[in-house]
């Protein structure tokens, strides 16, 4: 396990965790979000501790943040590997990328500038850029795609990081991105999350369009009319 946790390839040693720092985190994360009233036990407060419910003391709180949070969402390198092969391979994935193609190809074209290989920074630059990165609920879906997840994403798809993505990997690397965005949103099948993601990427749909035409839901604004 490396020593660092680090932006891959962003050309900058800001936001570097060491391991210890990153464990020293989880502890300090998982202990506040068990007690999030801790503070208020002390100092002029101390007096209504009681009203704060009983303290979730560690190791308890780390473990069950552990196993219950963590853990069960990691995304590791047999996940990459198991989507490469599995999802990645399914023909509805490769019919929605098919369907997409003159759009990927300018995509890939104005997000390069012209470069043969497209950069970690560029990507993410493009998904900020199109109000990828949210964290929604919708028809009581979650719909969530991070920094992290695309970076992931465009890590696993890449055959060599340190060159960049290629034309003809930037199709997996979409494919992983538009999976884990639209993941919970169980009426969509893999070929259509892929195929919603598109259509954000793309600014043909949004998220809400792309849940509530599988789900049937009403768009809130459409309440409101």
């Amino acid at each position: 396990m490396s020593g660092q946790f680090t932006k891959a390839n962003a050309g900058s040693n800001d936001d570097v965790l060491e391991f210890h720092e990153f464990l020293t985190m989880v502890v300090g994360i998982s202990f506040f979000r068990a007690n999030p009233q801790y503070g208020m036990r002390k100092g002029k407060d101390q007096k209504n501790a009681d009203q704060f419910g009983d303290e979730v003391p560690l190791p308890g709180c780390l473990s069950e943040m552990l196993t219950e949070k963590v853990l069960v969402n990691a995304r590791t390198e047999t996940y990459a590997k198991e989507f490469k092969e599995n999802t990645f391979e399914l023909p509805e994935v490769k019919a929605a990328l098919g369907e997409h193609l003159d759009g990927l190809s300018t995509f890939f074209e104005m997000t390069s500038a012209g470069k043969p290989t497209l950069e970690l920074d560029q990507w993410i630059r493009a998904l900020e850029g199109k109000l990828l990165f949210s964290n929604l609920k919708i028809d009581g879906y979650a719909v969530r795609l991070t920094e992290p997840q695309a970076r992931a994403a465009w890590i696993s798809a890449c055959a060599d990081p340190a060159v960049g993505c290629t034309p003809d990997e930037l199709g997996a690397c979409i494919a992983r991105a538009g999976f884990d965005k639209f993941r919970h949103v169980t009426p969509l099948s893999a070929g259509a999350k892929v195929s919603g993601f598109l259509a954000t990427l793309l600014g043909e749909d949004d998220e809400e369009d792309v849940v509530l035409s599988a789900t049937g839901g009403r768009k809130a604004s459409d309440d409101a009319e």
